[in-house]
């Protein structure tokens, strides 16, 4: 989940690949509490929420008083990187980056009828990546940094692969695809990538679904030591504020960790598997599944 500059459209990949891969479902439906238009107008922002059982990416954002809700196909959409003016998405097998083309505004639906737009988004860049699970992502300087869940590493995209490593956790031996720790979630702290989530300690194939209910765990890159354990299913960690927050999700909670000590303190618990996180002022959007 991310939150980006207010009215921004989406354009470009979507109705030219509806192929096979992508069937036609049921249209998504959408209900809403009354007063969250109103709550991102005065933020200013789009709320970008994917969605990878629908197969789409949602953009929520108020338009004269009412919610507008604008979605686009993709297979299997998870992790976002945002930026003002460029914006990549993870997929099943590939990574689309897309740019703010201001001058096709104009020429969008609703031009000319009191609509505007400030930006819209055009798809420049699609990498392959093949099926590594592609977690959460973000941008590093010119680069994209993802969570590569299939390798239980941090990667970038490659001129010549479909993707260089450039991290894994201590107790990873070697780059299998075997998900073997469920690395899922990534934090930056100063610009740079900094904490990551895993649901479990192990170097086997699918290890971490032993103990996947108090397995998980918080790692610092800079020093590559764990600094919590005994954590929910973890996700969504965020440098914010000056504290470090995450999704306690098994339990659907959320809250924050001591670097410290690495104890968890919860602020909420959720009726839901908490995943996806964004703030804004002094407001947290969760994602709740």
């Amino acid at each position: 989940m991310e939150q980006n500059e207010k009215s921004r459209i989406f354009a470009g990949c979507n109705e030219a690949v509806a192929t096979d891969r992508f069937p036609q479902r049921e249209p998504l439906r959408s209900v809403h509490t009354s007063n969250f238009p109103e709550i991102l107008d005065q933020l200013g922002i789009t709320l970008l929420v994917s969605t990878y059982q629908a197969g789409k990416l949602v953009m929520l954002r108020a338009e004269n008083g009412v919610l507008n809700t604008h979605f686009r196909v993709f297979e299997k959409p998870m992790g976002m990187a945002v930026e003002p003016n460029r914006l990549a998405i993870g997929t099943a097998m590939q990574m689309w980056e897309f740019h703010n083309i201001p001058a096709v505004c104009a020429k969008l639906d609703g031009a000319g009828t009191g609509v505007t737009h400030d930006a819209c988004f055009l798809p420049r860049v699609a990498h392959w990546t093949g099926d590594v699970q592609i977690h959460e992502m973000a941008w590093v300087d010119d680069d994209v940094i993802f969570v590569n869940t299939l390798f239980s590493c941090l990667a970038k995209r490659s001129g010549a692969f479909n993707f260089e490593p450039i991290w894994r956790p201590s107790f990873i031996t070697k780059y299998l695809p075997g998900d073997c720790c469920h690395l899922n979630g990534l934090a930056i702290r100063d610009g740079e990538p900094r904490y990551v989530t895993a649901l479990g300690e192990t170097d086997e194939p699918d290890g971490w679904r032993v103990n996947k209910r108090d397995g998980g765990l918080l790692i610092d890159l800079d020093s590559n030591e764990v600094i919590a354990r005994g954590l929910s299913m973890p996700h969504s960690p965020r440098w914010y504020d000056g504290k470090l927050w995450l999704l306690h999700s098994g339990t659907g909670g959320f809250g924050t960790i001591d670097l410290q000590t690495g104890e968890y303190d919860s602020i909420v618990e959720l009726p839901g598997f908490t995943r996806g996180l964004s703030f804004c002022g002094p407001l947290a959007f969760i994602g709740l599944s």
